[in-house]
């Protein structure tokens, strides 16, 4: 089966007390319409990526936009099954920048794919990747800054010690866009005034802009691991085993002799085995034999 993957989100009004009736109302018609994937529900707003058939995914948007308005999909196509099952959470965020205060409205200043291309020649830009280091190492904008966070709500401090003049155009990016609604925010109450953000964050530009400004493959929250520039399933990139970030060495496993994708990091500290249940078995074997 080849599966639809559509990613949305929306910062609006969810009265707290109806959270519990809209995640209620997301399973229903999901299993209805047999969808799959992760939604996240909070009185911000909404964001998620499902999946199913084209079928499915085609009825499935018109509802979701009974419930929330228009809504900005990202399409892409997978041969593989991007999750096991449907799964809506309750949040204080729908995005975790640890900061409830910031309610971002859209009105921030959004660039389209050929006018973030524009700007990235001006000398007087500077381009921050809002993304953690391992997303940012799969892909990433020429001339990008990696700030090297391990979570998003690290990404205000790190600006603090940054340096970089207040009188920059400062240009950010992420995923599908939802990060930087909340960054744009946060670096201007850090004083700056001129913050520009990529519409529809890199899944949006691949899609109208493969093979341009930006570089590798984009990593992606589902089975997938990451998505190529015509936004197919990586062929050379899969989960590592180990702390599920994205890997392409190809090792075997010393337990069962399949092979398997792990990370430059875990290969180094890592039993070589590709799973929880392989290190479990290796280890309690190989310590019967040395008892």
């Amino acid at each position: 089966m080849e599966y639809l993957v559509t990613t949305f989100y929306k910062f609006t009004h969810l009265a707290e007390k109806d959270l519990p009736t809209i995640k209620h109302t997301l399973e229903t018609r999901a299993r209805q319409l047999d969808i799959i994937g992760l939604t996240l529900i909070a009185s911000e707003g909404i964001n998620a990526t499902v999946a199913g058939s084209r079928e499915a995914i085609a009825a499935y948007k018109p509802f979701l936009e009974e419930q929330f308005g228009e809504l900005q999909f990202k399409d892409s196509p997978s041969n593989k099954q991007p999750f096991r099952r449907f799964k809506v959470k309750i949040k204080e965020e729908i995005v975790q920048l640890q900061r409830t205060d910031i309610q971002p409205t859209g009105n921030e200043p959004h660039l389209s794919p050929a006018k973030w291309d524009a700007m990235l020649e001006d000398e007087d830009s500077v381009v921050i990747d809002v993304r953690n280091w391992y997303e940012t190492k799969l892909g990433t904008f020429k001339k990008a800054i990696d700030p090297k966070t391990w979570k998003f709500s690290q990404f205000p401090q790190w600006l603090k010690k940054s340096n970089i003049p207040k009188d920059k155009n400062v240009m950010i990016f992420c995923t599908g866009g939802i990060r930087c609604e909340k960054a744009a925010l946060a670096i201007k109450e850090q004083g700056y005034d001129n913050v520009y953000q990529l519409d529809g964050g890199i899944l949006n530009y691949i899609e109208k802009r493969p093979n341009k400004n930006f570089e590798g493959e984009c990593f992606v929250f589902d089975h997938r691991t990451s998505v190529t520039q015509d936004l197919t399933p990586s062929q050379k990139i899969s989960r590592c085993p180990h702390c599920g970030n994205g890997g392409e060495l190809r090792l075997v496993c010393i337990n069962c002799h399949v092979e398997y994708a792990c990370c430059e990091d875990c290969q180094a500290v890592k039993t070589q085995v590709c799973s929880k249940n392989c290190a479990y078995i290796y280890t309690r074997d190989h310590a019967a034999i040395n008892s």
